[in-house]
């Protein structure tokens, strides 16, 4: 009897064994005699292969005489540099780049120097020293392809460097000369929210084959080097503004597919867990007071938060509205309006409580709204999407400026503006901040000089530039300097502390706070995926995103099937049948290995016959 039960036991073993291994490699035949697209290539696969290498000089001990240079380590920022080696005693070491003294880092027996600021297309010359040594190294960058900083005036006692931000190039840093000294390299732009000195949130703009658009799949956390440390993934993305906030917390401005609106989305995401606290739409906010006027603007209107500025404390939020020529002030908790700086014939009556009594020209496509107690300040475009004109001259009347307000009770009124001569004309983008220092630093975003361009459209890139002023505290002209770029904004910064620590490797990380994927057995849909059609799609994959390039319709309802060798089929929505909007990518945030690639467009199934290789 007991050598019976044994027997049984071992064939339902084998029963059990011999289906997982059925099981395990029944898509095996899907992936079989197709071409494998490799993700394009994938920076992050690169940077794990660096971080590795880095590891490995460090132990094998080289002396400062011996020291690796690393230029460009990780292959996004070439006028960066990693040097390292290894002291028998703790020591500090100076770090001198092309005879100025730019920090001293701190004590270690091992030392990570990290070089930031050298010259493009020149021998740099690096001296680092010791207690007891000192070694002068040479360096030879690249060349810089692109448009230049041109500086039209400057100050000796200006202090630090600027960061021109764009949305479609090379964000880049210029000292006060319009010497350039960092460019970062891919598909990283937007809005830079600093972290300390040297590290700070960005996005990754790809968007695969069919361009890209102003909202981001990512926020990434970067620092000089080119490293990119973090990853943050959201159904929302991100556009136009990161603000961060306590216990490892940022506010950011998002998109929700789902709402009438675009990019009316604000929401807290948690950095340890990769998770959404609060979100928020502001179609909603504004339809609990009159959803017959929301709803007027009809589906997929514009509304544009551009800028936000929150008080943890109070759970007071301000927005700048470009959709609605309007900043807002409300209660992220509550959820409701206390007041709206925005021209009243736009708003229906429902609105006239809110709405802030003002003489004067209202603001329109506005950025950077700040409020400091009963001051608030903006970058007044007076760019009005209700009332485009094409040429300069339908302008005449109107002029790009930064402006501040003084609120009062129920009232407000501007108290101060630097209108430049009334003479630049911006559309688009741009910001105005104080500095620490008290002065006053303003970017136009894409502008066009009026002066004798009355017949030139304001879509002519031929005339468009991006202008930097710095202006003291007696609004006198510091600085100027313009590019052929968009500018979307300007910060002034610094590469280095008095006393800097040595530069740290970290493994890369990834958070999502989007619902895992749908999946279902593969067993379950073979029959269709045999009998699927033959497509001549076009697929981009790069960093575990995907994109489609195809003749698709607004109307057509597209999905996205990822056959893997086990019998595991994934599938991604890539475009609802009722949401006319074409997302530009996905991000494959799952999965790792191999997949057969899979498309249905309206449930019909094609094969791509195309295998994708994820490398992370």
């Amino acid at each position: 009897m007991k050598k019976k039960i044994i027997i049984f036991i071992l064939a339902i073993l084998i029963v059990i064994a011999l289906f997982r291994i059925y099981d395990s490699n029944y898509g095996k035949p899907f992936l079989e005699n197709k071409e494998i697209i490799y993700t394009n290539d994938d920076i992050i696969l690169k940077q794990k292969k660096i971080d590795n290498k880095i590891r490995k000089i460090i132990k094998e001990k080289h002396s400062l005489d011996d020291a690796q240079v690393l230029l460009n380590p990780y292959e996004l920022s070439p006028l960066t540099a990693l040097i390292i080696f290894s002291t028998n005693t703790s020591e500090k070491v100076d770090v001198i780049i092309n005879d100025k003294k730019v920090t001293t880092m701190e004590k270690s027996f091992d030392h990570f120097i990290p070089i930031y600021g050298l010259k493009p297309d020149y021998n740099n010359k690096i001296e680092l020293k010791t207690n007891n040594s000192s070694k002068v190294f040479e360096i030879k960058t690249e060349k810089y392809i692109g448009n230049s900083f041109n500086v039209e005036k400057t100050s000796n006692n200006l202090d630090k460097l600027y960061l021109i931000s764009t949305n479609f190039t090379n964000n880049r840093i210029y000292d006060k000369n319009g010497n350039l000294m960092w460019f970062i390299r891919g598909d990283y732009a937007g809005d830079i929210e600093y972290i300390t000195n040297d590290t700070f949130y960005i996005s990754d703009k790809y968007q695969g084959v069919n361009g890209i658009k102003i909202n981001y799949p990512s926020i990434l956390k970067m620092d000089y080097l080119g490293k990119i440390h973090e990853e943050y993934v959201s159904s929302y993305g991100y556009h136009h503004e990161i603000v961060q906030l306590k216990n490892n917390r940022i506010l950011v401005l998002g998109n929700d597919d789902n709402s009438k609106y675009l990019e009316s989305n604000i929401y807290i995401l948690n950095l340890k867990t990769g998770l959404i606290e609060k979100e928020l739409d502001m179609y909603n906010v504004m339809a609990k007071i009159d959803k017959k006027w929301v709803d007027s603007f009809g589906n997929h209107f514009d509304f544009v938060c551009n800028s936000a500025e929150y008080d943890e404390d109070t759970g007071d939020l301000l927005i700048s509205s470009r959709g609605f020529n309007s900043i807002i002030m409300l209660n992220l908790n509550t959820e409701e309006i206390k007041w709206i700086f925005g021209n009243p014939n736009f708003y229906s009556n429902s609105f006239k409580k809110y709405l802030l009594s003002y003489e004067g020209n209202y603001p329109a496509g506005q950025h950077t709204a700040h409020l400091d107690e009963n001051i608030l300040t903006i970058h007044n475009n007076n760019y009005d999407m209700f009332n485009i004109k094409s040429t300069i001259a339908e302008y005449k009347k109107l002029y790009t400026a930064a402006e501040m307000y003084e609120i009062k009770d129920n009232e407000i009124r501007k108290i101060w503006e630097y209108d430049n001569s009334k003479n630049e004309f911006s559309k688009v983008a741009g910001a105005f901040e104080f500095l620490n220092n008290g002065n006053k630093l303003i970017t136009y975003g894409w502008s066009i000089s009026k002066k004798g361009h009355d017949k030139v459209s304001l879509n002519d890139e031929k005339y468009l530039r991006g202008i930097v002023v710095e202006l003291d505290k007696d609004d006198k002209v510091l600085f100027r300097a313009n590019t052929k770029d968009l500018i979307y904004r300007t910060y002034k910064v610094d590469f280095y502390l008095d006393e800097t620590k040595n530069y740290e490797v970290c493994d890369y990380k990834k958070l999502s706070s989007m619902d895992e994927t749908s999946w279902v057995k593969t067993s379950s849909i073979a029959k269709r995926l045999k009998n699927s059609g033959d497509t001549d799609i076009e697929v981009s994959l790069y960093n575990n995103r995907i994109s489609l390039d195809g003749n698709f319709q607004e109307d057509d309802e597209i999905n996205i099937y990822l056959v893997s060798k086990r019998n595991k089929t994934y599938i991604y929505n890539y475009k609802e049948k009722d949401n006319k909007e074409f997302v530009n990518s996905i991000n494959l945030y799952k999965n790792d290995g191999l997949y057969a690639l899979y498309i249905e467009v309206n449930g019909n199934m094609f094969d791509t016959k195309k295998v994708l290789d994820f490398g992370v």
